[in-house]
């Protein structure tokens, strides 16, 4: 048997509002034959950020005939379902149903994964006195279950399942009920505590559910069976119906879609360097509606916060003229259509699939740092531009890399096939010594590459390079402070001729012994930094 869920109604005085766009889809009630429960939530919004779940719960009514009543309480993760996408969950990670299987977005029995993304599931049994609830946590296979009436014929009783948001009734189901709202047997018990929901601020009052609007379905499930919109979503003509074949479960995919108030025209296909459409009339033109083409950065076929925004274009009427968006070929997109003012149900995500997500990455080019006291100053160049958000500035001082901050990309939606200048000033770091700096170049998909690493010394104090005795007699020394990394030291006479040359010296004092009379230059490179120091030496 199967249970359905409910969730967080908030004082009696709060009515349910619909400012979200998240609802229930379908609700698998009655599994048999090593199929598993499920209940799918459908996001008909069109936010690029989806919307997240942390602040919903879904809530079931359970009774048994002379035993416990109660409610199954599912406060949901915090996970994000995206614009016209799909959640789904279940008593296990795999969801079989009749005519195929699928993966959960959530397993509602999986503690370690609750207790990381704040979820939990929670069944409240009403108490002996009839008062209020005691609590038990465990492995729940049966949350969507017939509730019964506790009365007359064992049999009458109904599958409820609710959905709330910060305590706040916004959808819900009654199967096998001829009646649109609760009935007494459920909105006569004690309300729910505000902590058992979440986002709720006062108890949850389960008679303000008599007036709800719920979906109903007279009709109870088949033996293997549940209940789904004949649509995405609620606001669109998505009425509850019984399932009575395979084809009606789907998880983690369209109901069907509603029909919408315009039609599209699209000319396109992968390889074309031109997205052109236009409106058709549609049975009930709502305007103005606002079409959007995106590159679909990680080739999810989603619409999130990854995608970059090719361009955008206002329709206020059916009538407007042919619009065209120029895009990187073979580049996968993404047609978004938001009529949400007008007509919420010609909503839609539209993918066109080229093969892949992103263009070719940044070409990095002339990445130097120098001291230009009081600040160190970073400059880059890229020669091409593809899909960049932008550049992370890393330095580490002692340990590890550090963020000090980020500059955007100057390519137009971070595209671009000429040279682009670059540059940051560091006024923050004080340390003196070495100090090390790479770029971290983020994709919009969250794509990285490191630069190579850059360092400069931050105090030029630290690299006084000592000859003495200078003038000498023919025997000198060179000392160089301690902890500077490799040098690379080169004795040279005045016509430039290299006498001698040491790399990789990691000491600190070279002597330099029976060197005849003359004018010599001792050039000290600090192969960590690039720096250069040249002393001069007379030798009489």
């Amino acid at each position: 048997m199967k249970k359905f869920l409910l969730a967080s109604l908030c004082l009696c005085l709060f009515v349910s509002v619909r400012s979200q766009n998240v609802y229930l889809n379908e609700v698998y009630t009655s599994p048999a034959d090593g199929h598993q429960e499920y209940f799918e939530l459908y996001n008909s919004g069109m936010s690029v950020y989806g919307e997240v779940l942390s602040n919903y719960t879904l809530v079931s009514f359970f009774s048994i005939p002379g035993g416990d009543k109660g409610f199954y309480v599912l406060n949901l993760p915090n996970q994000t379902i995206s614009a016209q996408g799909y959640f789904t969950g279940s008593s296990q990670n795999l969801i079989n149903y009749p005519g195929g299987s699928a993966t959960a977005t959530y397993n509602w029995n999986d503690a370690a994964y609750l207790s990381t993304h704040n979820g939990s599931t929670i069944k409240y049994t009403l108490n002996s006195a009839g008062t209020g609830y005691t609590t038990s946590t465990g492995n729940f296979s049966d949350v969507f279950t017939l509730g019964y009436s506790g009365r007359g014929n064992a049999r009458q009783g109904i599958y409820a399942v609710m959905l709330f948001r910060d305590g706040v009734i916004q959808d819900g189901l009654l199967g096998s009920s001829p009646q649109a709202g609760l009935p007494s047997y459920v909105t006569s018990l004690p309300a729910l505590p505000a902590s058992s929901m979440n986002g709720a601020i006062a108890p949850i009052s389960l008679a303000t559910l008599a007036s709800f609007d719920f979906g109903n379905v007279p009709a109870g499930p088949s033996a293997d069976g549940g209940y789904f919109r004949t649509s995405n979503g609620r606001n669109c003509g998505g009425n509850w119906a019984k399932s009575v074949n395979n084809a009606d479960f789907t998880p983690n995919a369209s109901n069907g879609v509603s029909q919408g108030a315009f039609h599209l025209n699209i000319n396109f296909n992968c390889g074309d360097a031109l997205f052109t459409y236009t409106i058709n009339n549609g049975p009930a033109p709502a305007f103005p509606v606002t079409i959007s083409l995106y590159y679909d950065v990680n080739n999810n076929h989603m619409f999130d916060p990854t995608d970059v925004l090719v361009g955008s274009h206002v329709n206020v009427s059916a009538s407007d003229p042919a619009f065209s968006f120029a895009v990187v070929p073979n580049v996968s997109l993404l047609l978004v259509i938001d009529a949400s003012i007008g007509n919420e149900c010609s909503n839609q995500v539209i993918s066109f699939d080229c093969g892949t997500g992103g263009p070719t990455p940044v070409t990095l080019m002339n990445f130097n740092v120098v001291q230009k006291l009081p600040y160190i100053g970073l400059s880059w160049e890229t020669s091409q531009e593809s899909n960049n958000r932008g550049f992370e500035i890393q330095r580490r001082v002692n340990g590890n890399f550090e963020v000090i901050g980020f500059v955007d990309t100057k390519g137009l939606k971070g595209y671009s096939n000429s040279t682009l200048s670059y540059n940051y000033d560091d006024y923050e770091n004080l340390a003196n010594g070495i100090v090390y700096y790479r770029l971290r170049q983020v994709d919009y998909n969250g794509n990285f590459v490191y630069s190579e690493i850059k360092a400069v010394r931050n105090n030029t104090k630290d690299v006084n390079v000592t000859v003495y005795p200078n003038p000498s007699n023919g025997n000198t020394k060179l000392i160089v402070p301690s902890g500077v990394g490799a040098l690379d030291i080169s004795l040279v006479d005045v016509t430039g001729k290299v006498l001698s040359h040491i790399s990789n010296f990691t000491s600190n004092k070279l002597d330099f012994n029976n060197l005849k009379s003359g004018v010599y230059m001792i050039r000290v490179i600090f192969k960590e930094t690039g720096e250069q120091v040249i002393q001069k030496l007379i030798v009489q």
